[in-house]
């Protein structure tokens, strides 16, 4: 399940030349809005510490962190709390953060 499984990275695309966009899908399974957030915040914890660790860096030798983002695809329209979140950065350095985005699958309403 994508938002209902924080330890998993869904998807990872190349969106352009030397970028990096780390996708998490909210396929509309959890509705609850609070839960929904918490959910998400929970799941681009996991998202953060990828692109500030090793495995990022292995993966991607010649990126770094500033060169990735998060795109949440939803199927459901984003919440205003979601909406409103535009950054997430790791609580040990607030300095490192990722920016976020939000997509609707085609056809979603």
């Amino acid at each position: 399940m994508p938002l209902e499984d924080p330890s998993v990275i869904d998807i990872i695309a190349r969106p352009a030349p030397g970028k990096v966009a780390l996708v998490i899908t909210d396929a509309g399974i959890t509705t609850d809005p609070d839960q929904r957030y918490r959910k998400l915040i929970e799941k681009a914890a996991t998202y953060l510490e990828y692109a500030f660790g090793p495995d990022f860096r292995k993966d991607f030798p010649e990126l770094a962190p500033a060169d990735a983002s998060i795109l949440v695809l939803c199927r459901l329209p984003p919440t205003p709390p979601m909406q409103a979140l535009d950054r997430v950065t790791l609580a040990a350095d607030p300095t490192k953060g990722l920016g976020v985005t939000f997509q609707l699958f085609p056809g979603s309403g």
